[in-house]
Parts: structure tokens; C-alpha cells; sequence
């Protein structure tokens, strides 16, 4: 599926992390990270793994907690409503529906455990979806 996708990946310069070999990809994503934050480019990492089942928010990975700490960069969270709706799990293509993207605060990663950082990153996007 990757490769059938590759030239839209690479148009919209995304890079896909192989989940299969997590410490290849962990290595991977540090290193890219690093390589994009230093040319002044965001990373987009969304943090659940993969899209909901039921359209609730799932368990968040930490993998951009541990990013965001070990770059001493800040996390943005990012609320996207109706994104479920337009494309459940399992669907090929998106249906018409509104899907509402909203940009959080900032949070910074000084003085958070990982697991903390994660945890405020997950409260503020479930806060932000529950008005």
C-alpha cells in the first residue's frame, strides 16, 4: 500500500514510519524529527496510531512526547472533529461531511514525564472536543 502511495506521500512530503520494527522506526522518526525541526519544518504525528473505530478519542502513543522532550520542542495539539464521520475505519473513500481542525496551545515539554506531557496533550484535545 505504501509503495501503491509513495508519490502522493512524497508530494505532500510526508514520511511513513513502519510499525512493524519500532525501534527501526523510533531511530527513524528522531532522526527526521531533528532533521525537519532544524530546517524550520513541523512534524505531524498523530499520536493515537491509527484512526478510531467508534469515533472516540483512543489511547495516545508517546512517541511525541519523547520527541518533544528530547528536542526541547513544543507540542501543538490539534482537535479534528468530524473526521470519523467523513472516514470511518474501514472506508476507501471520505464522505461528504464537515471536519472542523483546530490548533490548541502550545505545550511545552520542560519538567513533564513523558507519560505527563502525554497526558496534558490528551486532556486538552478531549477537553477541546467535549464543548
Amino acid at each position: 500500500l505504501i509503495r501503491f502511495f509513495g508519490w502522493t506521500l512524497r508530494l505532500l512530503r510526508m514520511i511513513p514510519i513502519d510499525r512493524k520494527n519500532k525501534t527501526r522506526a523510533f531511530r527513524n522518526l528522531v532522526a527526521l524529527g531533528n532533521l525537519r525541526l532544524e530546517q524550520g519544518l513541523c512534524i505531524i504525528i498523530f499520536p493515537e496510531g491509527t484512526r478510531t473505530t467508534d469515533g472516540q478519542l483512543g489511547e495516545f502513543k508517546k512517541t511525541f512526547a519523547i520527541l518533544s522532550k528530547e528536542l526541547n520542542v513544543p507540542v501543538v495539539p490539534v482537535s479534528i472533529k468530524g473526521a470519523f464521520q467523513a472516514m470511518p475505519k474501514g472506508t476507501r473513500l471520505p464522505r461528504p461531511h464537515k471536519v472542523q481542525v483546530e490548533f490548541l496551545e502550545p505545550i511545552y515539554p520542560q519538567n513533564s514525564s513523558y507519560e505527563e506531557l502525554t497526558n496534558r496533550v490528551y486532556d486538552s484535545i478531549k477537553d477541546n472536543q467535549e464543548k
